[in-house]
Order: structure tokens, then C-alpha cells, then sequence
């Protein structure tokens, strides 16, 4: 009896590695999240935190990891929330991203962004500068600063074809295997027919 329970737990066991390792594959292959610390702001302009005398033009972030401009964001805005970007985000590099600005009335402005990078990972953040007013401008709070860059990072994807194809693929492959794993030939012997059957645990 002892026995059979001690072949129990290592069947067990060994499904339960294998069921990981697989769990753990299929994770690997799905897009990454955020990963800040490697394809973070680099540089941008205007300067995080610069005095202007006139409205810049455009706003211009670079990044250390290549980026995604079809699927990236960026937003300037007034201090009452206006939106005062005059184009669409252009990508003239694989590293940066700028967009332009219309000439606006003074203040504190705020750039915000959420960029996706060709690895898969992804970074969100925002910075304030002023124009006309000789000061700084007024930093961000915490809850401000979250809620620009979930207002900026709120958009929606679509999915992409082929790699919904290859996802649905991967989790197919995944139930066969777990499929196999969990079950048994029985009442058979090498060269004969063979049925299956759950294991009881």
C-alpha cells in the first residue's frame, strides 16, 4: 500500500513540474509588461521641469529601448487639460518619438506617455514645463501623476492576427501535452492495443 502511495506522489510529482515548465514556457512567449528599468526616458524635450519663453513647437522624447510609434502614446497638455498637440505622434528614429504643439497662451503644460517597445515591454510616465511665466512649473502630485499617464495608457490595441493565431496555437499544444502527462495506456502490453484512461490520484 505504501508503496503504491509513494508511486502516487511521484507521478503526481512529475506532473506537477512538467505542468510549471509549460505554464512557464507559455509566459515567456506572451508580450512582456512594464520594464522600466531598461527602456527608460532617456532625454526629452522640452527639458522635465525647464521655464520656456515660447511655446517649443514640438516635444520630442528619446528612449533607451527601440520603440513602437504605432502603438505608443503621447499627449501634451494646458493646465485646464486642453490638449494642444497639433499632429499625430512621429517616430523620425527607432528610439524616438516627438509631437507637435500649436502655440498656446502661458502656463504649466504636461507631457504625458505611455511607449511600447519592440521587445515587449513598456513604460508609462509625465513631466510638466512652463511657458511665459519665468518659473519652473509646479510639479506633479503623485495622484495627478498617475491619473495623466492612466488617462494616456487607457487606449485600446487591436490584436494582432498572426500572433492570436500562434497564442490559441500555443494553448492547444499545451492541453495535449498536460492531456498526455495526466493520462495512461492500460490493459495492453508492447505491440498490442491499447486504451487510456484517467489517472486517479
Amino acid at each position: 500500500m505504501r508503496r503504491e502511495q509513494r508511486s502516487r506522489a511521484r507521478r503526481l510529482g512529475r506532473f506537477t513540474t512538467t505542468f510549471a515548465a509549460v505554464v512557464a514556457a507559455t509566459l515567456v512567449a506572451l508580450p512582456g509588461e512594464a520594464r522600466a528599468a531598461d527602456d527608460s526616458l532617456v532625454s526629452a524635450y522640452p527639458v522635465p521641469g525647464s521655464a520656456l519663453s515660447a511655446a517649443p513647437g514640438v516635444v520630442v522624447l528619446r528612449f533607451a529601448g527601440q520603440v513602437s510609434g504605432e502603438d505608443s502614446h503621447v499627449a501634451v497638455s494646458a493646465g485646464g487639460g486642453d490638449q494642444v498637440a497639433a499632429g499625430d505622434v512621429e517616430q523620425p528614429g527607432p528610439l524616438e518619438l516627438r509631437i507637435p504643439v500649436r502655440a498656446v497662451g502661458l502656463g504649466d503644460f504636461t507631457v504625458a506617455y505611455h511607449i511600447i517597445f519592440l521587445d515587449g515591454g513598456s513604460v508609462a510616465g509625465a513631466f510638466r514645463f512652463s511657458i511665459g511665466t519665468g518659473v519652473p512649473p509646479a510639479p506633479l502630485s503623485g495622484a495627478a501623476k498617475q491619473a495623466v499617464t492612466a488617462a494616456v495608457a487607457g487606449h485600446v490595441h487591436e490584436v494582432d492576427g498572426v500572433s492570436a493565431v500562434l497564442l490559441v496555437a500555443d494553448g492547444v499544444v499545451a492541453l495535449v501535452v498536460l492531456f498526455l502527462l495526466w493520462a495512461r495506456p492500460r490493459n495492453g502490453s508492447r505491440g498490442g492495443p491499447r486504451a487510456w484512461r484517467y489517472r486517479d490520484y
